[in-house]
């Protein structure tokens, strides 16, 4: 006999489908580029990206877009987001905020990383890092002094922040820190 497979299950593998048409419809769309080229560089985003496949139903069409434009230039970031972070998970840092390998946060990487060697070991830095991305990006000394301010200075805010690494987001300032897409 053959394997049967209930409605719920197909239904649900024909919607996932169908999401990823759109989404990959939408992006091609916002790159201007015609489809069956923006498919091409997709296909070698997810080749040299692969764990990126798995977020793309969760991403902005505007982002997977800017993240197809150049896929051998992530590919390059990511090299070189292991050699600042070798403690760390690329992987899991790049499937939490894609947007880190863009031009308009990517400047910003080498300052984080040396934010966090200053203030913990390669071992806790790459932790951090590949816990909560956004430590790349956001001001790493704004984060501490304002944690150190709510905690009322009764505590080491280095040693919250690495218990914790999401009380970045109690810190934060703006949604710019968010990444793209948290102007809404």
């Amino acid at each position: 006999m053959g394997r049967v497979v209930s409605e719920q299950r197909v239904a649900l593998q024909f919607d996932t489908q169908l999401n990823q048409g759109l989404v990959r419809s939408a992006a091609a769309r916002e790159s201007g580029l015609d489809y069956d080229e923006f498919e091409a560089r997709l296909q070698r985003l997810f080749t040299l990206v692969p764990f990126l496949q798995e977020r793309m139903l969760r991403m902005q069409p505007k982002l997977l877009a800017a993240l197809a434009a150049e896929p051998e230039q992530l590919a390059q970031r990511l090299v070189e987001l292991k050699t600042l972070l070798p403690q760390a998970d690329v992987a899991a840092i790049v499937a939490q905020r894609p947007s880190l390998l863009l031009d308009g946060e990517w400047e910003r990487v080498p300052a984080g990383v040396a934010a966090l060697a200053a203030c913990y070991s390669e071992e806790e830095a790459g932790r951090l890092a590949s816990a909560e991305p956004l430590l790349l990006v956001e001001d790493l000394e704004h984060v501490l002094q304002e944690l150190g301010r709510l905690m009322g200075g009764s505590g080491d805010a280095a040693a919250m922040l690495l218990r914790d690494p999401s009380m970045v987001y109690s810190v934060q300032r703006g949604s710019r820190s968010l990444g793209p897409g948290a102007e809404f």
